[in-house]
């Protein structure tokens, strides 16, 4: 089976069958089809996250900043204080995002690849922090 690259996520090697199904159609949001899609997606991954039958998954039609922002203005107001973790650009853009929505925070800002230790956390004990991202 010959593999070839994809620069989506990677670069990546993506085999032949893998590449046919990406080269169809995207199905209409607005068919039954759909919903039965979307609803086996949704068992399967409250299966995998041994869920329980009334919870519910969120599907986001947004970038992977969509999902972070999300989780932050649904977390957090201005009345909290969280400490970020800022090795690389995901912590960078907790931080930007933080900031963007008025949310006070503090920052560990770590090189990237460094991994992030108990006596980086040392200081920030007792000081009032409501959230960790």
């Amino acid at each position: 089976m010959e593999k070839r690259l994809n620069f989506t996520v990677g670069p990546v090697m993506m085999n032949e069958e893998v590449l046919r199904i990406g080269g169809q159609d995207n199905p209409y949001f607005r068919t039954a089809d759909f919903s039965a899609l979307m609803k086996e997606n949704e068992k399967m991954l409250l299966s995998l996250a041994e869920a329980d039958e009334k919870d519910r998954v969120v599907f986001l039609t947004a970038s992977g900043t969509g999902g972070m922002e999300m989780a932050l203005i649904n977390a957090f107001t201005p009345q909290d204080k969280v400490l970020a973790v800022n090795g690389g650009s995901f912590g960078a853009r907790f931080e930007e995002l933080l900031g963007m929505h008025g949310i006070p925070h503090e920052t560990i800002r770590l090189e990237p690849g460094r991994a992030l230790r108990p006596e980086h956390l040392a200081p920030f004990e007792n000081a009032g922090l409501t959230g960790f991202v």
